[in-house]
């Protein structure tokens, strides 16, 4: 059980009406991220307007980090003006390490599948597509999805050379 869950429901048992920050974030944070990235980062702290968020894979926490500014602004338009100042996003994993096998994780860390014609992996490509459509906006959403590709392909690059 993380910080914010022992706190929410201590605070919403005694006092529902006064809940405090971290409370409503844990509360709000799926539908301000949306679903898919929801399953793959979670709030772990938030101390003095600085958000602390653990992710599932480095691929999950860049691509969160690179949407912080986008993130806080919703984040504050539901918990209020300043609540989160800055955002910092580590790669945690958690059990099962979800970012190497699982679909929703995209599978970046350990990608086997054949290579395609972008020189990318199937599982690569497919987390990058999954980056894509989790994006807040169309336009965001291509511009992380070909910054995860470049990555991508300078690491392997790295690897083999």
């Amino acid at each position: 059980m993380g910080e914010f869950d022992r706190l929410g429901d201590l605070l919403g048992a005694v006092a529902p009406e006064r809940r405090s920050e971290p409370a409503r974030l844990a509360e709000n944070w799926p539908s301000v991220v949306g679903a898919e990235i929801a399953r793959n980062a979670v709030p772990t702290s938030l101390r003095a307007g600085k958000l602390i968020v653990a992710a599932s894979s480095p691929a999950w926490a860049q691509t969160l980090q690179l949407m912080s500014p986008q993130v806080i602004e919703r984040l504050n338009a539901v918990l209020g003006e300043d609540a989160v100042r800055e955002m910092v996003v580590r790669s945690a994993g958690w059990p099962g390490d979800p970012g190497a096998d699982a679909p929703a994780a995209g599978g970046v860390a350990g990608a086997t599948r054949a290579v395609g014609a972008s020189g990318l992996s199937e599982d690569d490509e497919a987390a990058v597509a999954e980056v894509e459509r989790a994006a807040c906006d169309p336009v965001l959403g291509a511009r992380l999805a070909a910054l995860m590709r470049a990555t991508l392909l300078r690491a392997k690059s790295a690897r083999s050379g």
